[in-house]
């Protein structure tokens, strides 16, 4: 259970052959059982194993025949041992020994530790998108757009995404064109997985789209391919659509034409106005999202 808690912010699969084990669940949350430990080791991209020198050529053979990397623990691991193994796999497979009373075999998705990503974003609508976002995912930068004069007195204020990533104390840029030199600097330097952009305002260049290593996905108001562009949600009002949503989309370079990864839709009630539409949609999106990248990454 100790070597266990080491990786409990996973999402975990396990088969569990013998039935006076532990109370797994209290220890580790979000398990899902099954009975085939190959069908764990292929998920996984590294094999532990703290099991005896007679179970481990077991392992030895499976992680050979599935070309996984594989970690002898048969003492446990060591903090160093540990860190290593997050930065370097998304998915584990980790075998403990029968003389534990408990063999158990699984893998799972690192949600705030693995996946590096740069939230690029401006309004209310983003912002929601950003807070549920890095609550499990390592959100290393965020971009917004510059502060722009509002109110009154026409002071300049920071957008909505700012606001947010200063209260989170997440490192964030301003940059008048994302397309600059400094800023593609700045992007290399916070090495992303992933790019996230939610109504961010700017067009993002073939650099910046190819730049992280599972590309751009974009969060659209609106159910692709109706209402490509700026203004989505006020785009299916003044349409009289029934029906509007989020699509999460994977970026190219035109403009909302890459490929679609999810679509849920909502209704338009005859007293929505742009602004409870946008409330309800960036709801939808926040937690769309969240389902969406895990299976993407």
């Amino acid at each position: 259970i100790k070597e266990m808690q080491n990786f409990k912010n996973m999402d975990l699969i396990a088969a569990i052959e013998k039935k006076n084990s532990p109370n797994i669940n209290k220890n580790i949350k979000k398990i899902k059982i099954t009975s085939n430990k190959e069908t764990a080791f292929r998920k996984a991209d590294t094999i532990i194993d703290f099991s005896q020198p007679e179970s481990t050529l077991e392992t030895v053979r499976y992680a050979t025949k599935l070309k996984k990397k594989l970690v002898i623990g048969t003492t446990g691991l060591n903090s160093s041992q540990i860190s290593k193994i997050k930065n370097a796999s998304k998915k584990i497979a980790i075998v403990f020994a029968p003389n534990m009373s408990i063999v158990v075999y699984y893998c799972g998705r690192y949600n705030n530790i693995m996946v590096r990503v740069v939230f690029m974003g401006t309004p209310k609508f983003a912002s929601t998108c950003l807070h549920t976002l890095q609550k499990k995912h390592d959100v290393v930068g965020v971009v917004t757009q510059p502060d722009r004069p509002s109110g009154r007195g026409r002071r300049l204020s920071p957008s909505e995404v700012n606001i947010i990533a200063q209260e989170l104390q997440l490192p964030v840029i301003t940059p008048n064109n994302i397309n600059t030199t400094e800023a593609l600097d700045t992007l290399n330097r916070w090495k992303p997985d992933v790019i996230v952009v939610a109504a961010y305002g700017q067009i993002l260049s073939d650099t910046i789209i190819n730049l992280p290593t599972y590309g751009c996905i974009n969060v659209h108001a609106s159910l692709l391919p109706r209402h490509r562009g700026a203004s989505p949600i006020a785009a299916a009002i003044m349409a009289n659509d029934v029906h509007t949503g989020i699509t999460i989309m994977q970026m190219d370079a035109g403009m909302d034409t890459g490929p679609l990864l999810a679509q849920q839709e909502i209704s338009i009630r005859s007293d929505h106005t742009t602004g409870t539409l946008t409330t309800s949609l960036e709801i939808l999106g926040a937690n769309l999202l969240q389902r969406t990248l895990p299976g993407y990454i």
